[in-house]
């Protein structure tokens, strides 16, 4: 399932560096507390990941595919899973021209 996450200038998110093309496996997912976390709503991602970061940094965005079998529940489109592919780098205006998809076809 496709889905997007946000990540700091080195591609890394709560201290865990993540590379495009690269899938990665955790033994288990829930929300807020473990596994990987993405949105399935790209302007979701907006609220975890700001476009600049305090320093002035910009923040990076990316497409990843996820199992259908994500573990939500939460205000948002947030998920957690065991699994995530970073499939890949799409940037600030990638995830605005999937937002506009998104609430076309949603």
């Amino acid at each position: 399932m496709k889905a997007y996450k946000g990540f700091d200038k080195n591609l890394s998110c709560r201290g865990f560096r993540y590379e495009v093309g690269k899938e990665y496996k955790e033994a288990e997912a829930e929300l807020c507390k473990s596994g990987f976390h993405s949105c399935i709503n790209p302007l979701d991602v907006l609220y975890y990941y700001s476009p600049v970061d305090r320093h002035g940094n910009l923040n990076r965005y990316c497409e990843v595919d996820i199992p259908q079998n994500s573990v939500g529940g939460g205000n948002d489109s947030k998920v957690a899973t065991e699994k995530i592919k970073i499939k890949s780098e799409i940037g600030l205006c990638g995830l605005v021209e999937r937002l506009a998809k998104f609430a076309i076809f949603s």
